[in-house]
């Protein structure tokens, strides 16, 4: 019997070359969620793919279940292209930084509209001249909160004490937020605007929202959120590897 093909809405997340014509594609599809797919002569056929897995597009795809973990990339097709965003080497790479982010924390085959709504909202404003750093940490945080993994910055994850507002606060990575001082206190430190500036970002403010974040702190939120993914892709690691 043979398996039905299903059509979807599609970001490249990656694009790998195997063998001596084909090519294993990473897709974010907005119905289907992540999807690891085996493009067959992708760097042959240009009637079935027609450029469509360059990445940094808006794509149609018609996708069918394969008899092992990859299924077959049947037709792509580019539907929505970002030509400003190509042309800004900073902006390609907050974009190429967001398709990474998506790539290691999304599970395959759990559908997540919003992240891809995210994504795509991101790559627009990116095309209209948006400032890439500002862009790329807010949207970070969106793709936490979306994905249920975001730091609890609002108070204090032992005992639910809330700071002040504008107040600095101890956070911790492994405890997934902040930590007071009568609670043992934590080993990183978050400046009071920082923390109001990122929760404002994870509680839905406009992408383009942290624009005139200081330099120093857009760096600080930076090493933090990225502390906050390697330590969720560890734990993930981990119970792959119990189960």
């Amino acid at each position: 019997m043979e398996k039905r093909v299903e059509q979807a809405v599609a970001l490249v997340l990656r694009a790998v070359d195997f063998g001596e014509s084909d090519r294993v594609v990473t897709l974010l599809t907005r119905e289907l969620g992540l999807v690891s797919t085996m493009a067959r002569a992708a760097r042959k056929s240009k009637r079935r793919f027609a450029g469509a897995l360059e990445g940094f597009a808006v794509i149609s795809v018609e996708i069918r279940a394969g008899r092992g973990a990859l299924s077959q990339l049947e037709t792509a097709r580019v539907t929505r292209v970002f030509p400003k965003l190509l042309l800004n080497l900073a902006a390609m790479e907050a974009a190429g930084a967001l398709l990474r982010m998506a790539r290691e924390i999304l599970p395959e085959r759990a559908p997540e509209p919003e992240v891809f709504d995210t994504l795509v909202e991101a790559f627009e404003l990116l095309d209209a001249g948006a400032v890439a750093r500002p862009l790329q940490l807010c949207c970070q945080a969106r793709l936490l909160q979306l994905t249920g993994f975001a730091p609890m910055l609002t108070a204090c994850v032992s005992c639910g004490r809330e700071p002040k507002p504008g107040q600095a606060a101890q956070l911790s990575v492994a405890r997934g937020g902040i930590v007071c001082r009568a609670c043992g206190g934590a080993p990183e430190h978050l400046a009071g605007p920082l923390r109001e500036a990122l929760q404002e970002a994870l509680e839905g403010a406009p992408l383009d929202a942290l624009a005139r974040m200081p330099d120093a702190e857009m760096r600080e939120g930076e090493r933090l959120l990225s502390l906050f993914v390697a330590q969720l892709l560890q734990h993930e690691h981990k119970l792959d590897k119990r189960f």
